[in-house]
């Protein structure tokens, strides 16, 4: 992989991983080709979203950023992580981005 499709991001997800073509989405949110920095490998990122009427509500936003939230979906990600099958594709990190919403990463299946 050159530099150039490495650096195609400007701020990179978690200051980790770059974002570099989208793969496809569906009602959870969008999955992304990323490059992981620290790992120096592709893996596929996925930013969780939540439908966009309930975004701009003031009661979703204060919701969201609680941190009790922000604990349950750590603790989801956790058992996602730990999980390991032939079947399963594996959950490698998980974090909240610089507007505190949540992604994970997995390994890269072509």
């Amino acid at each position: 992989m050159n530099s150039d499709a490495k650096n195609n991001s400007i701020d990179p997800v978690g200051n980790r991983y770059i974002l570099q073509e989208e793969l496809g989405s569906g009602g959870m949110g969008f999955v992304y080709r990323s490059y992981d920095r620290l790992a120096q490998k592709s893996v596929a990122l996925k930013r969780v979203t939540v439908p966009g009427e309930y975004i701009d509500s003031p009661t979703f936003t204060a919701f969201a950023r609680t941190e009790e939230v922000r604990f349950n979906l750590a603790q989801e990600f956790q058992l996602l992580a730990s999980l390991r099958h032939p079947h399963i594709v594996s959950v490698l990190d998980f974090g909240f981005d610089e507007q505190s919403q949540p992604y994970f990463t997995m390994e890269l299946l072509e």
